[in-house]
């Protein structure tokens, strides 16, 4: 049931309420928070606007034409220029920065300084087994639920790559702060109490 004023629709806490007609000839039903027409709100939004904003001229002549990219002409929301995809309105170049950023290659590069190639290699000459423990990989991953890669291990302080481990050993000399003396202990500690 609508109400007859926004007031009564206030207290009732209901959306609409019936008003007067507006200017442009419409029944009368309003919005109760903002006043507005119901069917004005309805075709502003029809027409392409969103949320006051003009819709891109660009983008709907693409669609018009059955292109997949345009130009806006306008920056994105991280200052590029380039081309947009005409389905979505996303930048190209920011696609292809998060593609980028989910490739393997990306990790070794930013965080070992090592590039794919050369895993493989480390992982061919330790015949795709741990450095430490001599052993395959048997840690699954939790989100792709496969076998995990063997971990880049590193020093912490030159940054330099010393080969690949298990996550177990990489745990275990993470925990142990890779500090050799105390690895020493806990070989020496277990050698004694076997």
């Amino acid at each position: 049931m609508i109400l007859s004023s926004r007031q009564e629709a206030i207290a009732k806490k209901e959306t609409k309420y019936l008003g007067t007609p507006c200017p442009k000839g419409h029944d009368g039903s309003r919005w109760t928070g903002s006043g507005n027409c119901v069917q004005c709100v309805k075709l502003k939004y029809t027409k392409g606007t969103h949320r006051g904003k003009k819709p891109c001229a660009a983008r709907q002549l693409a669609k018009q034409n059955g292109e997949t990219y345009y130009i806006s002409g306008r920056a994105c929301k991280n200052g590029h220029f380039s081309k947009r995809r005409t389905a979505t309105g996303s930048c190209i170049e920011c696609h292809n920065l998060i593609n980028k950023k989910s490739q393997p290659d990306y990790t070794l590069r930013t965080k070992y300084d090592i590039t794919l190639a050369e895993y493989n290699k480390m992982l061919w000459l330790q015949d795709g087994k741990c450095a430490i423990c001599r052993k395959e990989e048997k840690a699954i991953d939790k989100i792709s639920r496969k076998v995990r890669k063997l971990s880049v291990d590193h020093c912490h302080d030159t940054k330099q790559v010393r080969g690949l481990l298990c996550s177990a050993c990489n745990i275990g000399i993470g925990n142990l702060q890779h500090d050799p003396e105390l690895l020493r202990n806990a070989a020496l500690y277990c050698e004694a109490t076997k």
